[in-house]
């Protein structure tokens, strides 16, 4: 059994504490994307603690300055959703995407392209921008990401028919 399996294995058993554990060891001297996805998902799922979900994003933190861009995106989702305290910060959400797309992360464009199209950032200092929201969902489907190419069409034809 992989160490990878001996984690998910123990998420399925609810021994998050142990997986966390084998995750991060994992993380710190084999990085690959399975294992970033796997920690992440155990922030998104609510498993951790939030010791651990501040170890993750110091982790992440040190990953981002690296110029991993999946590690950008993961902050990104981390502050939109309010993983943190609770808190939604799209400022800080923004700034990671802004990064993760600088490394053509597929997914980060159509992030990044909602929070211009929608305007939900405004109040964060971030305006609304439907023209470069849209642009940033045409890349993301250019790249292969199926949300941008479905929410790109769709702002396309709201924003035609407002004009």
């Amino acid at each position: 059994m992989s160490s990878i399996e001996a984690a998910e294995l123990n998420i399925r058993q609810g021994n998050n504490d142990a997986a966390f554990k084998i995750l991060m060891e994992l993380a710190e001297y084999h990085l690959s994307i399975d294992v970033q996805f796997a920690l992440f998902n155990m922030c998104f799922d609510g498993l951790l603690t939030a010791d651990q979900t501040q170890e993750l994003v110091s982790w992440l933190n040190r990953e981002s300055y690296k110029g991993n861009g999946y590690a950008d995106y993961n902050l990104g989702v981390i502050y939109e959703r309010g993983l943190i305290d609770g808190v939604i910060n799209y400022k800080e959400a923004a700034h990671f995407y802004e990064r993760a797309v600088k490394e053509e992360v597929q997914d980060a464009h159509d992030s990044l392209g909602n929070i211009y199209v929608t305007g939900i950032a405004q109040e964060q200092g971030i305006p609304q921008n439907v023209n470069k929201g849209i642009e940033l969902l045409a890349k993301g489907a250019e790249l292969g990401s199926r949300h941008s190419c479905q929410y790109e069409a769709l702002f396309r034809k709201l924003h035609l028919l407002q004009h």
